[in-house]
């Protein structure tokens, strides 16, 4: 790794929201748009219980797509333990996305400041619905909103759905 590029790993449960801050205060590239963790993604530990013993996987045998990966595939097999980014000492990497780039006041393929990227992909989620103005969120107070939608949805078409995040240890009220 060069002075450029820095390896930062962080435990499971760590808030996004935290580590795209830290990042960004430190002038680190690779996650500002929340989007380009399979990029800068380099290796996630993680428990096997198939297996009964703790892996190491680099990013590709994790298989992320939007969406999708090789632990949504594969549901209790896997408890993820740690991911460990490499990150770059560079302006952000170019905008791509059109949305963004007029909450930034750019042209697509500018590179603004990674702290600018931060706040306006945030700007924009909260703007758009997607965040809540609750800081601090728990597990617990998310998964009692996705029981509480989920009986909504449910209501309202019929469709019943089927939360993506598995929980690990104390559940919430009303979860499965």
């Amino acid at each position: 790794m060069d002075d450029s590029t820095v390896a930062a790993t962080v435990q499971a449960g760590q808030p996004l929201a935290d580590l795209v801050q830290w990042a960004a205060a430190e002038r680190l590239a690779g996650i500002e748009c929340l989007a380009g963790i399979p990029d800068a993604l380099d290796h996630l530990t993680a428990w096997d219980w198939a297996l009964g013993r703790l892996r190491t996987l680099p990013a590709q045998a994790c298989r992320l797509r939007h969406r999708d990966s090789r632990f949504k595939n594969d549901p209790g097999r896997w408890i993820l333990l740690t991911a460990t980014f490499h990150l770059t000492r560079s302006p952000a990497a170019p905008i791509t996305h059109r949305p963004l780039a007029d909450e930034l006041g750019v042209r697509i393929g500018a590179r603004p400041p990674v702290a600018e990227v931060a706040t306006a992909v945030l700007t924009n989620r909260h703007r758009r619905g997607l965040l809540t103005a609750h800081d601090g969120a728990t597990a617990t107070g998310f998964s009692q909103a996705l029981t509480e939608l989920s009986t909504q949805v449910e209501i309202a078409t019929g469709i019943k759905l089927r939360p993506e995040p598995t929980l690990v240890g104390t559940r919430a009220q009303g979860v499965p």
